[in-house]
C-alpha cells in the first residue's frame, strides 16, 4: 500500500534531522602533506606542481584540487560571505576547509571564463563516492530486490545518484532515488547519501523514504573502494505487511568495470536468508 506524501515527508524530516546530528560537520578537517617520496611520482595534473610538505599541489590557471584534478569554482553558497568574515585566512593553520571548499572567494585560484561548470558542483568531501554517481540500470530475472521482493518474477529498476545542492550550512549530500517497475507494482525510494567528514574509514550514511511506507537509515562505512551499508533503523507505516520485511540486511556496492555491482544479503524469521548480486549499467553521467 502506498502511503500519504504527508506521513513520508513528515518521516524523513525525522530522519533527516537524526542525521544532522551524527554527520555534522567538525570544526576541523584532516590535514594530509605531501611527502619527498610522494612528490618523486609527481601526483599532480593538468600540469601541478608537488611540492612535500604542502598540503595539495600548485596549481595552474583554471585548476583546483587536493590533485588539480577540478575546475576552479566555489563549492558552497556562502563562500563570499565566508570571505568577508576573513575565514579564509584566519583559520588556514586549523582546516583547509574554506580553501577547498571556496577556492575562488579565497584567492586560491581563478577561474577560467571559457569553461561552462556543471549548475551543481560535486564537494570535495563526497568526492570517495564519486564512483556511485550516475544514473543506473538494471533488469532482473527474479523478483528479489532490496529491501523488498517485487510481487512479480521479472522488474526493471533504476537507481540514480546525483550531485544536491549544496546547502549554506551543514553536511553535503548526494541525491538517491531509486525506482523499481513490474507492470502495476512500481517501487520508489527517495533519499540521500552522504559522508561522514574526518572519519576514517570514511562512515557512509543512506537515509531514505519509500512509497511502501518504510523509512530507514542505513550506516556503514567505504574501503578498499567499496560502500558496505547495514541497516540501523527502520520504520514502518502501520498499512505495510510486516511478514515481507527482513529482520536485517546489508548490501555492499562497487565498481565492476563499466558496471555497478550491488551485492545483497537479508536475514528473514526462521533464520532464512536471501543473497542476490545485481549489476547496474550507466545510463547517463553527472558532470561536476
Amino acid at each position: 500500500m502506498i502511503v500519504s506524501d504527508f506521513v513520508k515527508v513528515t518521516t524523513l524530516t525525522l530522519i533527516i534531522a537524526f542525521a544532522c546530528v551524527i554527520y555534522a560537520i567538525p570544526g576541523q578537517v584532516i590535514i594530509k602533506r605531501f611527502s619527498k617520496e610522494q612528490c618523486k611520482f609527481n601526483p599532480c595534473l593538468n600540469g601541478g606542481k608537488c611540492v612535500p610538505g604542502k598540503i595539495a599541489c600548485e596549481c595552474p590557471g583554471g585548476w583546483m584540487g587536493r590533485y588539480c584534478h577540478r575546475r576552479c569554482r566555489n563549492i558552497y553558497q556562502s563562500c563570499d560571505r565566508w570571505a568577508m568574515e576573513e575565514k579564509c585566512e584566519v583559520v588556514r593553520t586549523q582546516t583547509n576547509f574554506f580553501d577547498i571548499n571556496c577556492a575562488v572567494s579565497c584567492k586560491m585560484c581563478v577561474a577560467d571564463p571559457s569553461v561552462k561548470l556543471s549548475p551543481i558542483p560535486l564537494p570535495p568531501a563526497l568526492e570517495p563516492l564519486q564512483f556511485m554517481m550516475g544514473k543506473w540500470y538494471s533488469q532482473a530475472a527474479k523478483g528479489l530486490r532490496y529491501p523488498t521482493d517485487m510481487s512479480g518474477n521479472e522488474y526493471e529498476e533504476i537507481l540514480d545518484v546525483m550531485p544536491a545542492e549544496v546547502p549554506m550550512f551543514g553536511a553535503p549530500s548526494l541525491n538517491l532515488t531509486c525506482t523499481a517497475w513490474e507492470g502495476d507494482d512500481i517501487r520508489i525510494t527517495h533519499g540521500f547519501l552522504t559522508i561522514k567528514p574526518n572519519s576514517n574509514p570514511p562512515e557512509i550514511a543512506i537515509l531514505s523514504s519509500s512509497n511502501e511506507g518504510l523509512n530507514m537509515v542505513e550506516l556503514g562505512t567505504l574501503s578498499n573502494h567499496a560502500v558496505t551499508l547495514n541497516i540501523s533503523y527502520m520504520q514502518v507505516h502501520p498499512a505495510m505487511n510486516n511478514d515481507i520485511l527482513p529482520l536485517g540486511a546489508t548490501r555492499r556496492f562497487k565498481r565492476s568495470g563499466q558496471f555497478l555491482e550491488m551485492t545483497v544479503a537479508r536475514l528473514f524469521p526462521n533464520k532464512r536468508i536471501s543473497q542476490f548480486k545485481k549489476m547496474f549499467r550507466k545510463v547517463k553521467n553527472y558532470p561536476y
